[in-house]
């Protein structure tokens, strides 16, 4: 197996190639990751849709595959709600 050096700052280079593959990944885990962290401070429906909309706009120019990008805003829905129930008890 060949190792090859990562500068220490390429943040493009460390996230998106070596942790999670490619940027659709990335943009994905994002979205999971937005809607949880909206979900755990039990923010309101409204504040996530800002936030959502925001980041949908930020990365619409590289999603080209329309169904998956459909997919990840669906299961960002499901897990803002699910942490939102889960922190409210």
């Amino acid at each position: 197996m060949t190792a090859f050096f990562i500068e220490p700052f390429n943040f493009r280079e460390i996230f998106l190639q070596f942790f999670l593959g490619n940027q659709v990944l990335f943009i994905g885990f994002l979205f999971i990751v937005l809607s949880a962290i909206c979900g755990y401070y039990q923010m309101s429906n409204k504040i996530y849709a800002v936030v959502m909309i925001i980041s949908f706009l930020l990365f619409s120019a590289f999603v080209g595959e329309a169904v998956l990008f459909a997919i990840v805003c669906i299961l960002g829905l499901i897990v803002f709600k699910i942490l939102g129930g889960i922190s409210s008890r």
